[in-house]
């Protein structure tokens, strides 16, 4: 893990000095509750998958050990049972896998071709692509099944922008999940570029080797292709698109209902006031993050959660977001779960890129105790126990933390993980 902490922080001088808090000058009051607006989907097109295989061995055998599925039931959870449970389509007849040369293991990968899934998918709605690998029991099989390696994966979607890298080998974030008796050093297994099945070579490992490769949850947002959204509080209206100053949203709710894709930016106007909580949905791509930030002169735009339980700015499960020059408070009468910033992972995989940088945050009533889950910034991880889950390029820069509780900045992971890696 990389954690880059650059810090401008007022936590030991300024926890004291009540003069800090800075003056809201519009009234407080609360966001007219709305009725939630459905996330915005349309039809899926040109949404096209390619990888390239190469087989290790140079014989010929009946089947092919390697398939490739799409599932978008699959709950997430990578066990056996929960991979059985959900509905697998299997797409392997739509691409080209290795296969011996002349008698002869190939020396090369063969690449896939490009096939379009978009048939398989529904926007908005997240789908896993699994790559299965199926060998025969040692013995009674004449010869061992053979190893294959899954390499240049690639989900592309392509749109009248220009064409959006949904995942790569690299970003997928690959679990693997086995069923069978695996002998050491066999089965699959994840390096940097590759995916590799190896079939047990173990005399007396009677069943079949079931193993699975899967990816992360990817979702294909239509509406968002490197869109840039303003949010106004005074001259916007929900109605609008959102897609010029003329036509801003207004409230916090427009953004929460909403699901966002690599290349967005949502900017709110400067010196603005919105009273909520903002929890965006949706990933950004490497290379390509999701910017919060703001347009216009002046101070940095405020959200206030005016002493509501949660947090102001949440982010689950969710990489590649930049959140830029925000003011945050939360202040009450009484201690409470509250804290400026949550990021937090859970049975996930890696999170990567979240980088806060000219944050403001101040008045975060949280709950004064040892261990307490409150803070100005918290990066939890709650849950790793169905799958290893980890924070990957983190950056906070150039924020200002004072008059929180019960931490400016804290770090979490559950009490039996010592640490990060």
């Amino acid at each position: 893990m990389k954690i880059f902490v650059l810090l401008h922080l007022l936590l030991a001088t300024v926890l004291l000095t009540p003069s800090c808090q800075k003056k809201i000058d519009k009234p407080v009051e609360e966001e007219t509750p709305t009725e939630k607006e459905p996330e915005i989907q349309e039809e899926i097109s040109d949404v096209s998958l390619s990888f390239s295989t190469r087989i290790m061995n140079s014989y010929e055998l009946p089947t092919r050990e390697v398939d490739v599925l799409i599932s978008t039931d699959f709950n997430g959870n990578y066990t056996h049972n929960n991979v059985s449970a959900a509905t697998w389509t299997d797409i392997s007849d739509r691409f080209v896998f290795s296969s011996p040369e002349n008698g002869q293991a190939p020396t090369t990968l063969t690449p896939s071709g490009k096939a379009d899934v978009s048939d398989l998918l529904v926007a908005g709605q997240p789908f896993y692509v699994a790559f299965r690998y199926t060998s025969t029991g040692v013995p009674p099989a004449p010869r061992f099944s053979r190893g294959w390696r899954v390499e240049d994966f690639s989900l592309i979607h392509e749109h009248a922008d220009g064409a959006t890298v949904l995942v790569n080998q690299q970003t997928a974030g690959w679990s693997m999940v086995s069923k069978g008796g695996v002998a050491p050093g066999r089965g699959g297994s994840v390096q940097a570029v590759r995916l590799n099945f190896l079939a047990n070579n173990t005399e007396g490992i009677e069943t079949g080797l079931e193993e699975w490769g899967i990816t992360n949850a990817i979702v294909v947002n239509l509406n968002v292709h490197a869109a840039t959204y303003y949010v106004d509080p005074d001259n916007g209206d929900d109605s609008n698109d959102g897609k010029a100053v003329s036509s801003a949203w207004k409230t916090l709710a427009a953004v929460n209902s909403r699901m966002f894709g690599p290349g967005v930016k949502i900017l709110f106007k400067a010196g603005g006031v919105w009273i909520g909580q903002l929890a965006p949905k949706g990933s950004g791509a490497e290379n390509d993050p999701i910017i919060i930030d703001q347009y216009g002169d002046g101070a940095k735009h405020l959200i206030n959660a005016n002493g509501s339980l949660g947090s102001v700015v949440t982010l689950h499960n969710q990489s590649f977001w930049e959140i830029n020059n925000l003011e945050l408070t939360n202040d009450a009468t009484e201690m409470g779960d509250r804290n400026g910033i949550h990021v937090s992972a859970s049975n996930f995989g890696l999170i990567r890129h979240i980088y806060l940088k000219n944050l403001h945050i101040h008045h975060v009533k949280g709950i004064v105790s040892n261990g307490a889950p409150t803070a100005g910034i918290f990066i939890r991880m709650l849950a790793d126990d169905e799958r290893d889950t980890r924070f990957d390029d983190i950056l906070i820069e150039d924020c200002e933390i004072h008059h929180v509780q019960n931490q400016g900045i804290s770090f979490s992971t559950p009490r039996r993980k010592r640490c990060w890696v």
